[in-house]
């Protein structure tokens, strides 16, 4: 049997093995998807993320009183942050990277939890990411469709920041006490 931080370090890879191998594809299925949808798609993609992991607090059965006044004005930067990311982000597949790469944060977490605690597990986790998207850029950069541009490599390191703090946000509150019986 595979052990969760295995199983996770297993997904965190194969996730950024796709990254790579549909990086060739990933911008004619945004356009196509644009064309259809309208630039709606990339702005609803990145919200149902952010609203995923805030799902993470209900999932462990937090009541709203658990969020210290700190934590609820952080978790508002962060909301912020990602509002202004999605005002400074006008392509599509640059949209798209908020929630690319704040999936990935939450794979390395996940796969890191077990072993790493408090700043160290978070500080980890965002190298992690940030170096995935420098590598998301070289693939970009050899492959003849694409072109790879520091200022994704940018995107990329604000993404993994800014779902790292969420994910800091939703894993700092204390989780109840199950009783067995």
């Amino acid at each position: 049997m595979v052990a969760r931080s295995q199983l996770f370090g297993i997904l965190a890879t194969g996730y950024i093995l796709a990254l790579y191998a549909t990086s060739g594809v990933m911008r004619d299925v945004l356009n196509t998807l644009k064309m259809k949808v309208g630039d709606v798609f990339p702005l609803l993609a990145v919200l149902v993320c952010i609203l995923g992991l805030l799902g993470c607090a209900y999932w462990y059965r937090v009541a709203l009183e658990e969020l210290r006044t700190g934590r609820v004005l952080t978790l508002l930067l962060v909301l912020v942050g990602y509002g202004f990311a999605l005002i400074w982000l006008r392509i599509p597949e640059e949209r798209i990277h908020l929630l690319q790469y704040g999936v990935l944060a939450w794979l390395v977490t996940e796969a890191l939890r077990e072993k790493l605690a408090s700043y160290r597990l978070h500080l980890l986790s965002v190298g992690i990411v940030i170096i995935a998207g420098i590598g998301d850029e070289l693939v970009q950069w050899v492959r003849p469709n694409r072109v790879g541009d520091l200022r994704d490599v940018g995107i990329n390191m604000v993404a993994a920041v800014l779902a790292q703090a969420l994910l800091a946000i939703v894993l700092s509150i204390p989780r109840p006490v199950s009783v067995e019986r």
